[in-house]
């Protein structure tokens, strides 16, 4: 009894095997190839550029009002006067609000990023499918930096098929 349990596992496990078919491919290839990521590139140096600017301006309008506040200090009638309490308070909210500009400045610019390449990553997803679909593969598996695949016959390599369903050519 055991070893025709032990027969029909295997054979179910042959089975199972012979259906699987696994592919891979590089997407941080394909994408040094995709002129969606050039143009997204420009975008995103773009937007950061005018973020600093932003940025920038805030910093040249907190100075003149600090040049303000220095040049009316020097007259008697400003110390303590309504005047005195509002551009104090004037100055300390820009300053936080530079503050807030400066620290948030990075994760704006990597939401940005984000943003912008989500469709770039829903069209090589739909490549992929369709890859997987036309030829059968049960896994494509992405071989790139940080990944598993540490070695995959040339012959599963669909990196060149899912380029040219975007219409792209890699050369190496």
């Amino acid at each position: 009894m055991k070893g025709l349990l032990f027969a029909i596992l295997l054979i179910s496990s042959a089975f199972v095997q012979a259906q699987t078919k696994v592919g891979f491919t590089n997407v941080e290839l394909i994408m040094t190839y995709m002129p969606d990521v050039d143009v997204l590139n420009k975008s995103l140096d773009e937007y950061a550029r005018r973020k600093s600017d932003g940025i920038t301006r805030k910093k040249l309008q907190l100075a003149g009002l600090i040049q303000q506040y220095e040049e009316k200090s020097k007259l008697a009638s400003f110390s303590g006067s309504k005047e005195e309490t509002d551009l104090v308070t004037e100055i300390t909210v820009q300053e936080k609000l530079i503050k807030a500009k400066e620290e948030n400045f990075p994760l704006d610019v990597q939401d940005k990023k984000s943003q912008l390449l989500s469709p770039i990553l829903n069209k090589i997803q739909a490549a992929i499918d369709a890859v997987a679909e036309e030829n059968g593969y049960t896994y494509i598996l992405n071989q790139t930096s940080g990944s598993n695949i540490l070695y995959g016959v040339k012959q599963y390599d669909v990196t060149d098929k899912i380029a040219a369903k975007l219409g792209i050519e890699i050369s190496e």
